[in-house]
């Protein structure tokens, strides 16, 4: 049965996760300001979600759920692609293939190893996306 609280658990467990990983960079999640300063790096966050399939043909079963993580890294002008690429990897290697977050009573697992789009210029960063696809039952 799925729960009220089942989307907010699902970002919470990959929120966590991304929070956690080496390098302290600033996370900024939907509806918040960029930092102010064109010098620093930072991650931002877009949750996107793909329409819940059933799991089973018992209509009582519990959904399978898939989005994307959708991050951005956003790295200074003056820095280097491979300089982006390295905080990419740093995604990469942090929330791997196969790996399971928990949050409360939900978990979610990573359904392939994240991967990097096309960079391009935005105002004054350099942004690199980073794709996290996920899965999760509810």
């Amino acid at each position: 049965m799925l729960t009220p609280q089942l989307s907010a658990k699902i970002y919470l467990a990959l929120l966590t996760r991304l929070q956690a990983m080496p390098g302290d960079y600033p996370i900024v999640e939907p509806g918040q300001t960029y930092p102010t300063e064109a010098d620093t790096a930072f991650i931002v966050v877009q949750d996107v979600r793909f329409d819940p399939v059933p799991r089973y043909t018992n209509a009582g079963a519990s959904d399978e759920h898939r989005g994307t993580f959708a991050l951005a890294v956003m790295t200074p002008l003056e820095w280097s692609h491979v300089q982006s690429l390295g905080i990419e990897g740093l995604v990469r290697d942090h929330m791997p293939r196969g790996g399971k977050y928990t949050y409360d009573d939900v978990t979610v697992d990573i359904l392939e190893t994240p991967f990097a789009g096309t960079a391009y210029r935005d105002a004054a960063w350099n942004r690199l996306p980073v794709n996290v696809r996920w899965r999760a039952a509810g």
